[in-house]
């Protein structure tokens, strides 16, 4: 990696339901979802899974690094748009099965690594927007 790479992490949804795509956007920069395609993103699809469908869950920043919990260094648009991201996630996750929906947190790159173990953690977790995903773990919601 060229010194002065930007590593950024990747949020993956797995989950049965077959959900709307979104882009990212400069202008406005949220929450969006893109399907993982196998040609692409074949790695991911290495970690153990039944649910039909995975998704990229990128933030804000386009990528995945929105995701972090806040720092005190953050700026204040940034914590703002942390918590709006969060917020979106909690609306869609409201929307799905959870007894068949998992997340995973990985550094670019990783993807397709083994997983640390399963984490059972509930939406309030989710929502605090100082909570840390720790990367590759399978974050089961309750």
């Amino acid at each position: 990696m060229a010194l002065g790479e930007k590593i950024c992490l990747a949020m993956y949804l797995f989950t049965n339901s077959l959900l709307p795509e979104s882009k990212w956007s400069e202008a406005y920069p949220k929450m969006w979802l893109q399907r993982v395609e196998l040609q692409k993103d074949k790695a991911v699809l290495r970690w153990p899974h039944d649910q039909n469908h995975a998704y990229y869950v990128g933030g804000y920043e386009g990528c995945g690094c929105g995701w972090r919990a806040i720092s005190y260094c953050d700026e204040p648009e940034e914590i703002v748009l942390k918590k709006k991201d969060r917020e979106s996630l909690l609306l869609l996750l409201k929307e799905l099965d959870l007894e068949s929906t998992w997340l995973v947190v990985c550094w670019e790159g990783d993807q397709g690594e083994p997983l640390d173990g399963v984490e059972l953690i509930s939406m309030a977790n989710i929502s605090d927007a100082e909570f840390e995903f720790q990367e590759l773990h399978r974050y089961e919601i309750a």
